[in-house]
């Protein structure tokens, strides 16, 4: 009978064991996902290009348009 008892406990712990390691690495797998996502994007917004004084020559002769 006692053997019985300890043969249940070690499969619920068993379980237990792989239910938290699955869960904890689903949860690690989507924090970091989500950290480099918005990390992409705050670079990205951070970043613009200004340019002034841009002087544009066009060919008025070209018949296709090309500058």
């Amino acid at each position: 009978m006692r053997n019985c008892v300890l043969n249940r406990r070690r499969t619920i712990s068993t379980v237990l064991t792989t239910v938290i390691i699955l869960v904890a690495s689903v949860v690690l797998g989507a924090g970091s996902g989500l950290y480099g996502t918005s990390l992409f994007q705050t670079s990205t917004q951070q970043d613009s290009i200004v340019v002034l004084g841009m002087n544009l020559w066009v060919n008025a002769t070209d018949s296709v348009g090309d500058a």
